[in-house]
């Protein structure tokens, strides 16, 4: 009798493990960075081609535009 006591009530806790992880990786907040993003960084998949000039970086998008990086 103890050890079926014990075995549901394993089983109840796994089933409560496994909810809580399936809501935990499943909520998640909406796209609130989007702007600040698009506006302090650049999007790396873009660049099409950079120039390394002494301690700096030129950087290339494929739009046209062009960055200068300096460490």
């Amino acid at each position: 009798m103890k050890r079926t006591l014990k075995s549901i009530g394993a089983i109840i806790i796994m089933g409560i493990m496994l909810t809580c992880a399936y809501l935990v990786g499943t909520a998640h907040t909406g796209d609130t960075m989007a702007e600040k993003w698009k506006d302090n960084y650049v999007d790396m998949r873009t660049v099409a081609e950079f120039t390394v000039v002494g301690d700096g970086l030129y950087l290339y998008c494929n739009d046209g535009s062009g960055y200068y990086w300096e460490p």
